[in-house]
Parts: C-alpha cells; structure tokens; sequence
C-alpha cells in the first residue's frame, strides 16, 4: 500500500467509531438564498470544540445535504483560549469563533435584524436597562409568527446556565409586552422561564420554606441587584466606583449569606426573598 498511502504501514486496525453524541444544535436557520446557518453558544473553554463542531456540521449535512455555514459565539467571563479549526493531512475544517466581549452592543442594537438586538444583551453596552426596554418594544411589536421567530435566539441565547436539556425560556405565541419584558429581564439574570405558571412560578422560582436568614447590608444588595440586571463583576465596579476584587468579595458574602451555589441562584433566592427586584 506504500504507493497508495505514500507511507508504510504497520498494521491496520480493527475498530469501530464511536456514536456521535449531544446533537441537538444550539441555532440552525435557513437564509433567504436557501443556504443554512448554525450559531453554537459556548460559555467555556472545550478544547473539543472543533471536533465537536465538524461533527455538527457533517450531521447536518447528512440531514439536509447541504453544508451549513457555522459560528461560535463565546459568551464566557474567562478569556478566550478555544481554536477554531481542525487541521490535519489533507484536512483542513473550519469556523467563524467570535467572542461576545469584542462586539459593540450598541451597534448591534441599532440593528433592523431583532435577532441582533437581542444578541446585543450580551455584548458590550452603554445602558443596558434602555437595551433592554428597546429589544422588548421590538419583539411586542411583531407579527405572531414574526415574535415567534425572533424568540427562537432569545431562548437559546440570553440564558448559559439552563440545565443540560432544558431550554432557556418557554414564551406562548401570545406573549404581550408585559410578559416578554418579564422574561428577557429573567433569563438574562439567569433564570429559567415558563409560561402559562403562576405567577410565583413564571419566573423560574418557588417560595422556599420560612427559615431565617442573615440580612444582606446595603451594599451586598447593590450588588445583587445588579447581577440580576446581567452584569459582570467588572460591570458592577463601574456601575459602583469599586474594585472587581470588592465585588467578588462582597458576591462570596452574598453567595454565604444565601447559601447559594451560583450566579443565578443568589439572584432566584434574592428575588424569592424581595431582597431585590428586576
């Protein structure tokens, strides 16, 4: 086989491939000219990422027969360390890997696409209760269908931290003005919504059982309060006038004071306590 292979060799091997697995895609669209879109939201560093991706991308052209064009949107707080491509002899595989934090919040939400508005919650932003208020006239506005397909990203990307199978909020076709901002102000907090609950449960919580607390101070709910609104530590610093290592301080007391594990189950317990609001 050396002058089919160009090489030697040793032995060949008697296995099989795994089954590929998760492939169940984050966003996959259909443009106007017919081609096909995959967006995959990451929050972390997988180092896997690529052969994940290339095993996306040859799923969904078994699917569709046509190959889709792919981006990876890193939404993470860590700074960016993933590749983008898998490179190999006479292969070469490939995708756009775009970091939220190097977008312009605002420019994407002078958009006329609400898919970029809503991604807009993301990125960078000068007022980002205005953007906010802005995205939610928008979605309110459309056309049933219309609403419908601008929620589809909304689900998908204002909320990183649903559990494994769970979608980021559910919304009714229906949805008024009301309850849209109700929601995008929830998941971008981190909080999973459903529609048609009570109102306790439409915002992704439930009253715990009556025991007491330590109360937060002043300053610990300022910074709560601000998380809930979808800040990152050094977002809260600014906001405060503080250093980024005050606010995560201060956040460990929080996190103590709740016994809460993560972001946003500080935020569901402070919201379930009437400590803050959204």
């Amino acid at each position: 086989m050396r002058e089919l292979t160009g090489t030697v060799v040793a032995k060949w091997l008697d296995v099989g491939l795994p089954k590929v697995r998760n492939l169940r895609l984050d966003l996959l669209g259909e443009t106007v000219d017919g081609g096909l879109v995959h967006v995959e939201l990451q929050s972390g560093n997988d180092s896997a990422m690529p052969l994940r991706m290339a095993e996306y991308c040859l799923s969904v052209f078994r699917l569709f027969e046509r190959f889709p064009r792919q981006i990876v949107l890193y939404v993470g707080e860590p700074a960016l360390r993933m590749e983008n491509e898998l490179r190999g002899p006479g292969v070469l595989f490939q995708y756009r890997l775009i970091d939220i934090g190097t977008l312009d919040g605002d420019r994407l939400l002078e958009s006329e696409d609400v898919g970029d508005n809503v991604i807009a919650i993301l990125a960078r932003l000068r007022d980002h209760e205005g953007a906010v208020r802005k995205i939610v006239e928008r979605i309110a506005g459309l056309a049933v269908a219309e609403r419908e397909t601008a929620l589809e990203p909304a689900r998908t990307l204002l909320l990183t931290d649903a559990p494994e199978g769970e979608s980021a909020g559910v919304l009714s076709r229906g949805a008024g003005a009301a309850q849209i901002d109700a929601a995008i102000r929830a998941v971008a907090a981190g909080l999973t919504v459903r529609a048609g609950a009570a109102p306790a449960a439409l915002n992704g919580f439930h009253p715990d059982e009556d025991r007491a607390l330590p109360l937060l101070t002043p300053r610990e709910i300022e910074i709560l309060s601000a998380v809930g609104e979808g800040m990152s530590n050094k977002e809260v610093a600014r906001r405060l006038g503080i250093s980024g290592h005050t606010v995560k301080f201060h956040l460990e007391a929080v996190f103590a004071k709740l016994d809460a594990a993560t972001r946003a189950e500080a935020v569901a317990k402070g919201l379930r306590r009437g400590l803050i609001e959204i």
